[in-house]
């Protein structure tokens, strides 16, 4: 059962202060034999000095009780340097130009830090031989020291070994009082208390020094014989006095005391520089954790900087900068989160802030270790059996901050508790839980956990996710759950708490995932198929990937021969797939889990799946051989690939033999080739054959990646020049020019699929078809290159005449026949299509049409123009009185008022505009009326005689008028005034009719001006919008009407 005594009343209040401004909580854990008291500094004293506070027992002159200080978590690595005397690292941190301090007057400065701890106590009383201890000083040098005594002591500054036998400065300190004196010799018999033997002395009303704490002082003497002692924890000048008179040169510091007293005195040495320059810090680092941390004591002088990095490749990493802290220490950290590196090198830069006020420079470190972030500083006390044996003295036992002396911790008192207790450990593949049975029931008492993961493939912290997954925890619970670990990893785990000097270590392995990571897969598997084999295999996961363990179950199948093959459950990474089908497609699925149990559960299992081939076997007979020609030395083979591959073809063998002789056969291999001439056809040709002699030839396909011809396939043929099959499938196309007078003709044809014989030409002949023609007929020869036999012949015959009927005659030929002729007849274009001689409206208003009729060219003699206009009222038949029936048949519709407005005749090359008008009562142009007007017209053109119809169809707008607004009478630009009888009728004042006239006269001005506006610009629409329509009747239904611009050309 355990016994909680607190300092204060009530356990909130005390909670307040752990929390609060006190940060120092003092633990006396109690067993069977044994006492265990231990200190902890939180917050920002965490690294302030914590001195030990005990009963001190005159009947001892030896340490009564060992202060450690321990670091959690704790990191030893052979970085940490504290560079004191016997430290082996030393050695290590020997640099150019850095030295190591241990004379200096920075030595012997009092120090509040950490660094106290590692002072020895020094303990004097009178069983003690006087000035056994003494410690060198220098003038000017401040000379730090802590005293705990129940009485009071003495301080000598002497000039030699001894105070007997030489002269001193002299200081007596009593709980109350300060005496000074300056001896010669030091005079048992004197009292130095009293006057006149002592020169100053110093009162208190508070205690100076006494046994319950530690004091601490500084005192030194200058050259001009000045006396200083200082009061460290009041930051006061007790003592100072300048001895004008044979001023003492001290060399030595002695202490003496009647009753027993503690004592630590300032002896620190460290590293320095006075040069500016840029060097390494200490040996090669190898930093155990992901995240860097460096702990470290600095200083710098008031005009000095010091920067420390790190070099990743060329890119210089900043750590920490530190400015001028003009002498004093000050604790810092080098701290980076995910250190790119392992193993590196740190650097410190050292240099004057402004050069031109450069004197001596002094940079310094000290107390280097590699830290965490969040560590906690633990002080423990270890007691001789005599004090642990005494209740009354470990009572007595507390901690303090040596430079807050008036502080007193919180203090925890634990009984009955031994070992660390039975922890219970639950882990998956990503955490671990520990808990254990509780310690501490109020919940003040801080665990600490720290845990590493190891990799044994891979010891390189920078790459190494096992060794990077690493932690510090904290918790006033009895229990951590560590998160977010690797799968299959082994964690070394240290739980530590001020309750247990010993930490309690354990190595735990997270399980296996459940279902394998992508890197474990067999991505990278390496198929090699033969044709009736495949080998299977893929690489290991690496070590450092792999998250447990590996079966797997492999499928093989064929869907199209309905093949199926399954190993399952193997732990091998190679299987070899035999009997097969060769130049078959074949899927493998790779499934993976950790255990059979997981392969066939759909969640935990992974499948890859690959695609291939198997190569190519024995080649399959061809298909459709036969020989499409033959000639008298040359024969032409043509084939097809087998539909059922078994591989992909890639040569042929063709044999030929000689049939009644006794000549050798004779093999010629080649690669496969296709047809031009025909699509999925392969040809092959063999040349150099006896005339009039037969053959038999043998055709075999052999596979890409084998060695085996197939099945032979036989054809037989003799070697006789045979008449050849006429070109096929002939296809023309003309092409006239207005320019030339004359046409193109393009015509294709193709070779013949069965050509019997060879074909080395082919003729052709254009003949004029026409009776009358006298034209001589177009004979030529288009040679052919049996080398390369296109699927497609082209020929072209220039500068044909145009609206004239043609025969064309293809012919095959060899070297002794030719074949029948392919006949085509055709009749090129006439060239009149090509003359566009449609007049082109100019102007369209109310009562008159202007047209601008077509020049003449160089071919085009005269010609004459009749224009017929019409409306478009149904409900009128068409006049009869127009003697050309052709127009009659050729007018826009059959109904409407029609009439002919005139023949124009143009017999010159000038401009001719033709207009259209009002011409009686009967033909007249009404506005907004729509109106379909016909132009035929009759040309000579090349010596032949055309008539051409041309359609426009066009509405004439509106007539422009305004309305009177009194009279409801139409008016055009004028005014209409009332009538004297008017006026008289009237009993109204005739200025408001006058008034109103004056108003509305400019309204309708301007609405004019927009009316003649819009309608211009309506005009303007509707020539940009005429648009042909040719060989199209028009106006068929009233939709027709809404393509303003409609014409039509008829040829006849």
């Amino acid at each position: 059962m355990s016994r909680v005594v607190f300092v204060v009343v009530c356990l909130h209040v005390l909670t307040l202060f752990v929390s609060g401004s006190t940060n120092l909580m003092y633990i006396l854990k109690r067993e069977k034999h044994q006492v265990q008291p231990s200190c902890i500094a939180e917050e920002l004293e965490r690294y302030k000095a914590v001195g030990w506070v005990y009963p001190l027992n005159n009947s001892h002159t030896e340490e009564l009780a060992k202060p450690k200080t321990k670091y959690l978590p704790n990191i030893q690595n052979d970085y940490n340097c504290k560079f004191s005397p016997s430290d082996k690292c030393n050695i290590r941190w020997a640099l150019r130009n850095w030295q190591i301090d241990d004379s200096s007057s920075k030595t012997k400065e009092f120090l509040g830090d950490s660094r106290w701890e590692d002072l020895p106590t020094i303990f004097l009383s009178k069983k003690v031989k006087d000035f056994e201890k003494r410690f060198s000083v220098e003038v000017a040098h401040k000379n730090g020291f802590s005293v705990r005594s129940s009485g009071p002591v003495e301080v000598f500054l002497c000039s030699g070994w001894n105070p007997r036998n030489y002269p001193c400065y002299y200081f007596h300190i009593s709980k109350f009082e300060i005496y000074f004196s300056k001896i010669h010799s030091l005079d048992n018999n004197t009292n130095y208390t009293t006057s006149p033997n002592y020169i100053k002395n110093y009162k208190s009303f508070s205690k100076i020094i006494c046994e319950d704490e530690w004091r601490n002082f500084e005192v030194s003497v200058n050259k001009d014989g000045k006396v200083v002692l200082v009061d460290n924890n009041l930051n006061r000048v007790v003592i100072e006095h300048n001895d004008d008179t044979d001023p003492i040169t001290p060399m030595y510091l002695l202490m003496r005391s009647e009753n027993l007293s503690a004592w630590k005195v300032s002896e620190n040495q460290f590293m320095f520089t006075k040069t500016a320059q840029t060097s390494r810090m200490g040996p090669q680092l190898n930093t155990p954790f992901k995240d860097l941390c460096v702990s470290l004591f600095v200083g710098t002088c008031s005009n000095c900087e010091m920067t420390f990095f790190y070099m990743n490749g060329i890119n210089r990493n900043i750590l920490k900068h530190i400015g001028p802290t003009n002498g004093t220490w000050i604790e810092t950290k080098l701290k980076q989160e995910n250190m790119p590196l392992s193993k590196f090198n740190l650097f410190v830069e050292t240099k004057f802030i402004n050069s031109n006020e450069a004197t001596e420079g002094w940079w310094a470190y000290d107390d280097v270790r590699i830290c965490h972030e969040n560590e906690v500083k633990v002080t423990y006390l270890y007691l001789t059996p005599e004090i642990e044996d005494n209740q009354g003295a470990v009572d007595n036992i507390s901690c303090q901050l040596i430079n807050k002396p008036s502080w007193r911790p919180i203090k925890l008192e634990y009984d009955e508790i031994k070992g660390f207790p039975v922890i219970k450990v639950e882990q998956n593949d990503t955490s671990i839980k520990l808990s254990w049975n509780q310690e501490d029931p109020d919940g003040l008492v801080t665990y600490f956990l720290l845990y590493q993961g190891t990799d044994d493939c891979n010891p390189d912290i920078s790459n190494s996710i096992r060794l990077r997954s690493a932690g510090f925890l904290s918790s006033r619970h009895s229990e951590f759950t560590i998160t977010n670990l690797v799968p299959k990893t082994k964690y070394n785990i240290t739980i530590s708490t001020v309750l247990h000097r010993i930490d309690k270590s354990l190595v735990i392995e997270t399980l296996e995932s459940e279902e394998p990571f992508s890197e474990e897969l067999p991505i990278k598997t390496h198929i090699r198929p033969t044709n009736t084999t495949v080998t299977v295999t893929w690489e290991k996961p690496t070590c450092n990937a792999q998250k447990g363990r590996l079966i797997y179950t492999l499928i093989i199948s064929s869907p199209m021969y309905n093949i199926k093959e399954v190993i399952e459950y193997s732990t091998s990474n190679t299987h070899v797939f035999t009997n097969l089908r060769p130049f078959t497609v074949y899927t493998i699925q790779i499934w993976a889990a950790r255990n059979a149990r997981m392969l066939n559960i759909e969640n935990t299992r992974n499948m890859l799946q690959f695609k291939f081939k198997t190569l190519s076997g024995v080649a399959a007979a061809i298909e459709n051989a036969e020989i499409y020609a033959m000639g008298s030395n040359t024969a032409y083979l043509r084939y097809e690939l087998p539909r059922n591959v078994t591989g992909i073809p890639s040569d042929i063998q063709i044999s030929r033999c000689k049939l009644q002789a006794f000549s050798k056969c004779r093999s010629d291999v080649s690669k496969i080739q296709r047809c031009p001439l025909w699509e999925g056809k392969f040809c092959a040709r063999i040349d150099k054959l006896i005339y009039n002699a037969t053959y038999k030839f043998s055709l075999s396909l052999k596979n890409s990646n084998s060695e085996v011809f197939g099945t032979e396939v036989n054809v037989t043929n003799s070697t006789l020049e045979r008449v050849p099959a006429p070109p096929e499938n002939v296809t023309y196309k003309t092409n006239c020019s207005i320019d030339t007078d004359s046409c193109n003709l393009t015509f294709r044809w193709r070779y013949p699929y069965f050509s019997n014989g060879t074909i080395d030409a082919f003729y052709i002949i254009l003949e004029n078809a026409e009776v009358a023609s006298n034209e001589e007929p177009i004979i030529d020869i288009y040679k052919v290159s049996n080398e390369t036999l296109p699927s497609t012949y082209t020929y072209q015959i220039q500068n044909i005449t145009y609206d004239t009927k043609y025969k064309l005659l293809l012919q095959s030929a060899n070297t002794k026949h030719r074949s029948n002729f392919t006949i085509v007849e055709f009749q090129t274009e006439d060239i009149i299509k090509y003359l566009i001689q449609k007049p082109k409206l100019l102007v369209n208003n109310e009562t008159s049409l202007v047209f601008k009729l077509p020049t003449l060219n160089r071919k085009l003699n005269n010609y004459k123009v009749t224009v017929v206009i019409q409306d478009f009222n149904k409900s009128i038949p068409i006049r009869s009185d127009i003697s050309d029936k052709n127009i009659v048949r050729r007018l826009c519709h059959p109904f409407g008022a029609t009439w002919l407005s005139q023949i124009v005749e143009v017999v010159d090359n000038k401009t001719t505009n033709l207009t259209i008008k009002t011409s009686d009562e009967k033909h007249t142009l009404n506005p907004n009326t729509q109106y379909c007007i016909t132009f035929a017209i009759r040309n000579q053109y090349n010596g032949k005689e055309r008539e051409v119809v041309y359609y426009e169809k066009l509405k004439t707008p509106a007539a422009t008028t305004m309305i009177s607004p009194i009279t409801d009478a139409p008016i055009l630009n004028e005014t209409t005034k009332p009538t004297p009888e008017t006026a008289s009728t009237n009993n109204y004042n005739h200025l408001y009719p006058l008034l109103l006239i004056f108003v509305l006269v400019p309204i309708g001005f301007l609405l004019y001006r927009c009316i003649r506006k819009r309608k211009a610009n309506q005009n303007r629409q509707e020539q940009l919008e005429k648009e042909n329509c040719y060989e199209v009747l028009p106006f068929e239904d009233r939709d027709s009407f809404s393509n303003r611009t409609y014409d039509q050309l008829i040829r006849k």
